[in-house]
């Protein structure tokens, strides 16, 4: 999610380090189920890359020890399938990414 106004870009999990870098990142949505996508490792990476963009995690398993695993690696907020999208698109209006390191404190 970029910029003011909302419009996603479906991308594979490697070219997402490369654009959670990149300024405008409002947020960023990770499907857990996806095959590249090994969810410790790829949180990690996308919270070194941008660690003050929010970063919601979809997941088919509502198993409590996955969903702390998720919180453990970076995730702001983890998210059961089947799921409203606009859950996802209100909790970024919500929780929008702080825009200085004294926000984070």
């Amino acid at each position: 999610m970029k910029g003011s106004d909302f419009s996603p870009t479906a991308i594979e999990s490697s070219e997402a380090l490369l654009e959670a870098s990149k300024d405008g990142v409002r947020g960023i949505i990770v499907d857990s189920d996806l095959p590249d996508c090994e969810l410790s490792t790829t949180l990690k990476s996308l919270r070194q890359q941008a660690p003050t963009v929010p970063i919601v995690v979809t997941h088919t398993s509502d198993d409590p020890h996955d969903i702390q695993l998720a919180f453990e690696h970076g995730a702001t907020w983890v998210v059961t399938k089947p799921y409203d999208p606009r859950e996802i698109l209100n909790f970024f209006i919500a929780n929008p990414m702080p825009t200085s390191a004294a926000q984070l404190l």
